[in-house]
């Protein structure tokens, strides 16, 4: 088997790569040959703003002939409204992503997660995007400069005629290191602004990429036809958001399993509790969007939205699964004995 890293991935995955595989897990979900289970978390409060998590999830695709679990270790804090993980110290974190042979059961290979984590949640925005955006939309705005932000650019870009980017972050330097280094990139305008409300001015597609735990712009700034996106919309995307569009698409029903030491309040460091805009009711998923049975658009007049609510772990089995075809082919990863992760002990 082998261990493969996030340079690794980098080299052998490009996000046209990512997106394929992500339209074609969740047509298979829709066809019922690819399964996942909701994503476990099991937090153990230390007080005051910070807290342990174990997050997990899991899938498998026949198609891809894989199963694949990942698991993230945090340390979590809240302050200012922000939220901040580590694992160990601040700077580093714990991802993991397992792959197994669903043929033999066997381990297949084990995964750094980050890079595939952000492809994956971009590639999947721009899976929503080709049929809830209108048809040659080419001006893309983005709240937020972080990994997310770079990944939902580079797979917008990949799936529409993008020549222009608006970025926007509250820290400076950031937004001017994006637009910097996503111009070298990708060879296309990106000009970092100074106010969130200009992101929004005549846009095609709009991402909202934050690590806030509060909303981040009024419904006001949306405009007729804008497509949006949302990675994290229980925090950062307001109800006034949800009654303004008029077409939103979820990822999945969020069936969160959690468990915690102490039931205490979630707060932002701030004596502020967070609350959770909620779901709309009977809201269309992401497979009903790519099995035809929702319409992402009917008219370029239409505000639309896809909440990214909530990650499964097909996308990891189908992500993680073309990486590894690929990193075999091009002699990347280090090679670790199959035998060390076997035994000869049942349950």
């Amino acid at each position: 088997m082998l261990l493969i890293s996030n340079e690794d991935v980098t080299a052998a995955m490009t996000m046209s790569d990512c997106v394929e595989a992500i339209e074609s897990v969740y047509r298979e979900l829709s066809q019922g040959a690819a399964a996942f289970r909701p994503r476990g978390v099991t937090s153990v409060p230390h007080g005051g703003d910070r807290s342990y998590t174990l997050s997990t999830m899991d899938g498998a695709s026949r198609a891809s002939g894989v199963a694949a679990i990942r698991i993230r270790s945090d340390l979590v804090a809240l302050r200012n409204g922000r939220q901040t993980k580590y694992a160990g110290s601040p700077g580093n974190f714990c991802g993991l992503v397992l792959l197994f042979d669903i043929e033999n059961a066997a381990p297949l290979a084990i995964f750094n997660d980050g890079i595939l984590q952000q492809m994956r949640v971009g590639a999947t925005a721009a899976v929503a995007a080709i049929r809830m955006a209108r048809s040659g939309s080419s001006v893309l705005g983005v709240l937020g400069a972080g990994g997310q932000a770079r990944a939902h650019t580079r797979a917008y870009s990949d799936t529409f005629p993008i020549d222009a980017v608006r970025v926007y972050s509250p820290t400076p330097a950031s937004r001017e290191t994006f637009a910097r280094e996503m111009n070298a990139e990708l060879g296309v305008e990106v000009l970092a602004v100074d106010r969130a409300e200009d992101v929004f001015q005549g846009v095609d597609l709009v991402a909202a990429c934050t690590n806030s735990t509060r909303p981040v712009f009024p419904a006001a700034w949306l405009q007729p036809g804008t497509h949006l996106s949302s990675v994290r919309h229980w925090r950062e995307i307001g109800a006034d958001i949800v009654e303004r569009v008029d077409r939103v698409v979820i990822h999945q029903v969020p069936e969160d399993t959690r468990h915690s030491l102490t039931d205490v309040p979630r707060t932002t460091g701030t004596d502020q509790t967070e609350v959770d805009t909620p779901i709309p009711a009977k809201a269309p998923t992401l497979t009903d969007l790519i099995s035809g049975q929702t319409i992402g658009r009917v008219s370029d007049s239409e505000i639309t939205y896809f909440l990214n609510n909530v990650g499964t772990g097909i996308q990891f089995a189908a992500c993680a699964g073309l990486a590894l075809r690929r990193c075999q082919d091009l002699g990347l990863g280090l090679e670790l004995p199959t035998e060390s992760f076997l035994q000869q002990i049942s349950d």
